[in-house]
């Protein structure tokens, strides 16, 4: 593997932070002292969908319980059929919302 390839396969993934909704946060158990997680991060392909984010979502334990939400990229609600590289453009990191419907 030459340092072209090594560069090739760094720039193929990229890492997705999922900022949770101040409802979600807050509405764990009062009674245990653990940590409250207000984001999800995830390292997925940049050539996955949106789609490939919710489907990760669904399987995460702080968003699993969560079924109508959508995705949003600033102000921007985004389609299950956008492409994370396409959103994100040259950045190796990707800041989303979830939006409760």
């Amino acid at each position: 593997m030459t340092s072209n390839d090594s560069e090739i396969a760094s720039n193929a993934t990229m890492e997705v932070s999922v900022k949770l909704p101040s409802s979600v946060v807050n509405s764990g158990p009062s009674k245990k002292k653990s940590k409250s997680v207000n984001e999800v991060k995830i390292q997925l392909p940049r050539d996955a969908k949106v789609q490939n984010v919710l489907e990760a979502l669904a399987l995460t334990h702080a968003t699993k319980y969560l079924t109508n939400i959508d995705l949003k990229f600033g102000k921007t609600m985004l389609k299950d059929f956008e492409s994370l590289g396409e959103i994100a453009g040259n950045q190796e990191h990707l800041n989303l919302e979830i939006a409760l419907r």
